[in-house]
């Protein structure tokens, strides 16, 4: 079986990929990443104060968050069982 090239296959990967980059760089808030209400610096979700952000830097963000929220709870769990050992 030979692989062909198929080009309206490959425009849609190349729409799809100019797509999600155009979202990723969609100004939202970095308290909860929804859009700012306009003219303003209020978020449109919690209607607080907030920075504005690409969507991308808040997604990076929220991630590196969960990262570290993970390894503190794994900290805990080690030394929870460290201390039922002793």
């Amino acid at each position: 079986m030979s692989c062909t090239f198929n080009e309206d296959d490959y425009r849609d990967q190349q729409l799809n990929k100019h797509l999600d980059e155009q979202e990723m760089a969609e100004p939202v808030s970095n308290c909860c990443g929804v859009p700012i209400e306009e003219d303003t610096d209020i978020c449109s979700k919690c209607k607080e104060h907030c920075s504005e952000v690409e969507m991308g830097e808040f997604m990076y963000d929220a991630h590196v968050a969960y990262e570290e929220d993970r390894s503190d709870e794994q900290r805990e769990l080690e030394r929870d069982r460290d201390d039922e050992q002793t």
